[in-house]
């Protein structure tokens, strides 16, 4: 089902592709119901309806280092998900009671970002900032700290860093999110 409703935009040929196939990215891959069979079944779907073959990218988080055991081809940062395997770095005056969550120096964390070693390709990412407490509560993850220009410098060196390592249909970089306060 899932498919089969973004047939039509993955059809659109303004569709992001990448070696020429649509691509789709998984935010939490493992939580798919048989992983594997899903994207079998995905990739037949689109065969069948003419789509061709697709591009599959799971986000890098929550324990996927390898996303071709569930059937993906490429692995995608998800900062500050995919950084935040390290302890806080900032400690903050006035945070609510009880709070378990973790703040993070947004400018060491852009500056830490290392390109991982993965047997499948990996797309790169950079955010603006983040404080996920509207979502979250006293389990928020912070990134203090961030300015533009802070923002600006990673994302050159990631782009620069892309560039470097990739063919052209490979340079892509994601931005999480411009939308997370």
């Amino acid at each position: 089902q899932c498919m089969q409703d973004m047939a039509r935009y993955i059809r659109d040929p303004r569709y992001v592709r990448v070696e020429g196939r649509p691509l789709v990215i998984v935010y939490r891959a493992g939580l798919l119901e048989d992983p594997l069979a899903t994207t079998n079944r995905w990739r037949q779907y689109c065969r069948d309806a003419g789509i061709g073959e697709l591009f599959l990218a799971a986000a890098r988080i929550f324990g996927v280092e390898d996303p071709r055991q569930y059937g993906f081809d490429a692995a995608v940062g998800f900062p500050p998900n995919s950084l935040t395997n390290r302890p806080p770095t900032v400690q903050v005056p006035g945070l609510v009671d009880g709070f378990e969550g973790a703040v993070y120096d947004y400018e060491q964390l852009a500056q830490w970002n290392p390109v991982p070693e993965t047997p499948s390709p990996y797309f790169d990412g950079v955010s603006p900032g983040w404080d996920n407490t509207a979502r979250r509560g006293k389990r928020a993850c912070i990134l203090a700290n961030s300015h533009p220009h802070a923002y600006e410098q990673w994302l050159e060196r990631v782009v620069a860093s892309t560039i470097a390592r990739n063919t052209p249909d490979h340079r892509l970089v994601f931005v999480n999110a411009w939308n997370e306060w």
